[in-house]
């Protein structure tokens, strides 16, 4: 995402993904701006202003009147979805909240990304799990996020992951890629 302004709005109670921005002595995180906001006029407010090429929204795991905030403005959401009946579950309900509030998402099934996370790529449940999201209609990620990568997402003592581990800089860097494709896809659908 290099020579894009590139904002990311924590909207979970927790901020780790601005504190993980803010933390961090990566390279590639120096220009990502920050901003928080956990309260829907606030939120609102902040997507209505901001003047950023791509707006990345970290929101809580709950349907909330913010979730809805959030999802209104979205023209993707990347959901991490682990291969579990209750990640399964959820992400049904994140997709059916996002019909309720967005029209985009009434009509396309690939504005929801479901990425793979904790899970070894190579095994039966993954498998499983991408069958189903398939059979369930949604357009999963190719990229999956390995469990040893999935772990290792904190950012301690200020390093970060991608210089500390090629694996997850690879696994990061391709899924950076499919979210630009899917965004460049849908701008293009939408100029037509």
């Amino acid at each position: 995402m290099r020579g894009r302004n590139v904002t990311i709005l924590d909207t979970d109670f927790q901020k780790s993904s601005h504190d993980w921005v803010r933390e961090s002595s990566d390279e590639c995180l120096e220009n990502v701006k920050t901003y928080v906001a956990n309260e829907e006029n606030s939120i609102r407010q902040y997507i209505k202003q901001s003047r950023c090429d791509i707006l990345c929204v970290d929101s809580q795991g709950a349907v909330s009147r913010e979730l809805a905030a959030c999802l209104e403005a979205s023209d993707l959401i990347i959901t991490p979805c682990r291969p579990s009946r209750d990640d399964l579950v959820g992400l049904g309900w994140v997709a059916a909240f996002a019909r309720c509030v967005n029209p985009k998402f009434a009509t396309s099934s690939d504005r929801l990304l479901p990425v793979l996370n904790a899970v070894n790529k190579h095994s039966v449940a993954f498998q499983h799990a991408r069958q189903q999201l398939m059979a369930d209609g949604y357009k999963a990620a190719q990229t999956a996020i390995s469990q040893r990568v999935s772990q290792a997402e904190a950012n301690f003592n200020r390093c970060s992951i991608f210089h500390q581990n090629s694996r997850a800089a690879q696994e990061f860097r391709a899924l950076g890629w499919e979210v630009m494709e899917r965004i460049m896809q849908h701008k293009s659908e939408a100029a037509a």
